[in-house]
């Protein structure tokens, strides 16, 4: 059972770096899209409105996804510190149990 739930957060967390290098090249293609109203924006034209479209549609892309991966990530290390948790509390339980069954016998 805790090889597949392992196998599934890998999963996730290999699909999380994906997410930003995804959400980057989309993020630089949106950018290049709109190079025309960039460029008007911050007074540029030609070549180099398109190239700082570019790179500014990536760096955005790149500061979003990057956010939603570390959500992400944050919920995975939550959730693998928390069963940790409930597994040592168990345990703990199951000591304090057998604890109480073994108690000394009094001597006459």
């Amino acid at each position: 059972m805790s090889f597949i739930r392992r196998f599934f957060i890998g999963i996730a967390e290999i699909l999380a770096y994906v997410f930003v290098l995804f959400g980057t090249v989309v993020g630089a293609a949106a950018g290049r899209e709109n190079s025309e109203y960039l460029g008007d924006k911050f007074g540029l034209s030609g070549s180099a409105a398109e190239a700082f479209a570019t790179v500014f549609g990536a760096a955005i892309g790149f500061a979003i996804a990057t956010v939603l991966a570390a959500v992400l990530l944050a919920l995975i290390e939550t959730a693998s510190n928390t069963r940790q948790s409930m597994l040592l509390l168990r345990r703990e339980q199951a000591e304090r149990r057998a604890a109480t069954f073994r108690q000394p016998q009094r001597q006459a």
